[in-house]
């Protein structure tokens, strides 16, 4: 379930952005730069706190004698030319493929099944 105060957060930030920015724009083209900018900026936030949500919703779900936690490691992905979404994902390795453990010394610990 989304965080609600997290999502909050992003909507009156963009909310008190927006109205600076009507405070001391000069032109139409001005406005509408500048407030696409900060749009796209809440929007990646938004798209983070989904990803790192359901990343937490499937490592919950996850069947724990299989897929064993490695660690969290950040991802991104461009979603514009100024913006980039960047979230920590929960990576895992697969205990029935014996050669990705086999291949990596840092996973000789794990049991293969």
């Amino acid at each position: 379930m989304y965080k609600i105060q997290q999502l909050l957060t992003v909507f009156l930030q963009m909310v008190v952005s927006i109205y600076e920015i009507f405070q001391s724009v000069k032109s139409f083209e001005e406005l509408e730069e500048r407030v696409q900018r900060i749009s796209q900026r809440a929007t990646a936030e938004l798209i983070q706190i989904a990803v790192e949500e359901i990343d937490e919703r499937l490592a919950n779900e996850r069947d724990r004698k299989q897929l064993i936690n490695i660690g969290k490691r950040k991802r991104h992905s461009n979603n514009s030319r100024r913006n980039h979404v960047g979230a920590d994902t929960t990576r895992y390795i697969d205990r029935s493929k014996p050669a990705t453990i086999e291949r990596n010394p840092r996973f000789s610990h794990i049991q293969k099944s």
